[in-house]
């Protein structure tokens, strides 16, 4: 009964503040993109609304790059230590 508490605690502490910003960030962007198409559609909205894709674009080539820098080098380290049966099997995937 201990662990399944445990458990369950885990999952609140992880999941909870993931529901939570997700929840907050949808409340906002309902609550406040017909509000600045209210006050100023030309600057306020179509500006702000404009940089979002670029900044998600930039965000996820960014992202991108990183994994391939680490699995470059989570490769150049276990590679090496694979015996050849494994690296003849795995060689089409590395190139």
């Amino acid at each position: 009964m201990n662990s399944i508490s445990e458990d369950v605690n885990q999952v609140r502490l992880d999941g909870g503040p993931a529901i939570m910003y997700g929840i907050q960030t949808l409340i906002t962007f309902r609550l406040l993109v017909p509000l600045m198409f209210i006050k100023s559609a030309c600057i306020g909205s179509i500006t702000a609304l404009f940089a979002l894709p670029i900044l998600s674009c930039t965000n996820f080539i960014r992202q991108l790059r990183s994994f391939h820098k680490r699995v470059t080098v989570c490769s150049r380290i276990f590679y090496p230590a694979l015996s050849t049966l494994p690296r003849n099997l795995f060689r089409n995937f590395w190139l």
